[in-house]
């Protein structure tokens, strides 16, 4: 991601996720996925691999990924309803999700 080279590391997530037997893949490593999907094929595929995600991988890590990319994309109609819902299961509660929304609202 450092060199803008999306594509390329969204391949790599891919093939270590056709190993899930060799590499553990936590919740920081699917928004990171999450985030590359966003920008390689865009905000629409991005939230359906959002919803194809489990409960147990749907943490604030991944929900902050999610709002990064409705921000990036300038989706107000979408980021607000998932950082009230992240403040209702309390994944809103450091600045960061906050800054997101003020940084969309400045755009």
């Amino acid at each position: 991601r450092k060199f803008r080279r999306y594509k390329l590391a969204l391949e790599v997530y891919e093939w270590m996720n056709d190993r899930g037997k060799r590499f553990r893949i936590f919740s920081s490593d699917i928004a990171i996925q999450l985030d590359l999907i966003a920008k390689v094929h865009g905000i629409s595929t991005a939230e359906d691999y959002f919803l194809s995600l489990t409960d147990t991988l749907k943490d604030k890590r991944t929900y902050g990924a999610l709002l990064n990319a409705y921000a990036q994309a300038k989706v107000r109609s979408k980021a607000e309803p998932l950082i009230d819902e992240m403040r209702n299961k309390g994944y809103a509660v450091r600045p960061l999700p906050f800054n997101v929304m003020m940084t969309l609202y400045m755009n």
